[in-house]
């Protein structure tokens, strides 16, 4: 091989890896877009890991979820206590133990307000939220489909450093790294999309 030959084949290998064209944003939600099933109501089991930089090990806690299209979800801790909330797009309510409702507005809290939306839209089978508010890379995965997403917005990125998202027909595990070093772990199973009307004891919670 002539040495301009070798020259021309060597600029090829170095140029190739920066000529390949990056997928759109729309090419890499596309399988979570394309998989995530809706449904009025879906039912799941969850477990969620607080990690806290000033603590050796992870607060734990477990429960139920009741997501309703279009009212919000229906956020029920039952170990290590009982507590319930009740998460909308424009307020979060608490109930523990046998007190009062208790309403916490989000007005003044924008990054929470765009997890609320996140957390809602993604349960709904709506990544537009995502979309919106994130730029995502996929991850590899054996099935199914895998994102990290990076804040777009100053807002969000005072509060959370990256998100990683993965599942299937439903969303299944969700990683959220807060700036300032904290993390929170979410898996969610057990999925049932049937009955497709809320309860009597549901419907209570939902009409506060």
């Amino acid at each position: 091989m002539s040495l301009v030959r070798s020259l021309v084949v060597l600029a090829l290998l170095l140029l190739a890896p920066g000529a390949v064209a990056q997928p759109s944003q729309e090419q890499v939600f596309a399988p979570m877009t394309e998989q995530l099933q809706r449904s009025p109501v879906l039912r799941a089991d969850f477990r969620q890991e607080r990690f806290l930089k000033v603590l050796g090990r992870p607060l734990v806690s477990r429960g139920k979820l009741v997501f309703a299209a279009g009212d919000g979800v229906l956020w029920q801790v039952e170990d290590p206590h009982e507590v319930t909330y009740l998460i909308r797009p424009d307020a979060v309510i608490e109930w523990e133990g046998e007190g009062a409702p208790r309403r916490v507005g989000m007005s003044a809290n924008p990054a929470f307000r765009l997890l609320t939306d996140m957390l809602l839209g993604a349960l709904a089978g709506d990544s537009s939220v995502l979309q919106s508010a994130f730029e995502a890379e996929a991850l590899p995965t054996d099935a199914g489909w895998r994102l990290r997403l990076h804040p777009k917005t100053g807002d969000l990125s005072v509060a959370v450093a990256v998100i990683e998202i993965a599942g299937g027909a439903f969303v299944e595990k969700v990683r959220v790294e807060e700036a300032a070093g904290d993390a929170l772990d979410f898996s969610f199973s057990d999925f049932v999309t049937t009955p497709a009307e809320l309860t009597a004891a549901e419907q209570a919670y939902f009409a506060q």
